[in-house]
């Protein structure tokens, strides 16, 4: 089965986890410098910081496997998987 611009299921699905993974990316790097420095210095990471970036994996993770688990074309282009990304900065 394939979309109107010729993708299959598993291309969809690639596609919509790399986005996924470029949203965590721009989600994270803002405290990247955070974690750096306090690596670098041997301090302890913000719990703060640390929160926030397990929440951005979790998110991710999750979207991940509500994508994965879509196994036609009309599942997967219902699925809420950004919406565990609208509570984030």
């Amino acid at each position: 089965m394939s979309i109107p611009d010729g993708r299959t299921l598993a291309e969809e699905k690639e596609a919509k986890i790399a986005s996924i993974k470029k949203r965590a990316h721009s989600l994270l790097e803002p405290t990247d410098w955070v974690v750096v420095r306090c690596m670098e210095n041997g301090k302890d990471i913000p719990t703060d910081v640390l929160t926030k970036r397990d929440k951005i994996r979790r998110a991710s993770q999750s979207a991940e496997t509500a994508i994965m688990l879509c196994d036609t074309l009309i599942k997967l282009d219902q699925c809420q998987w950004m919406a565990a990304f609208k509570e984030q900065p």
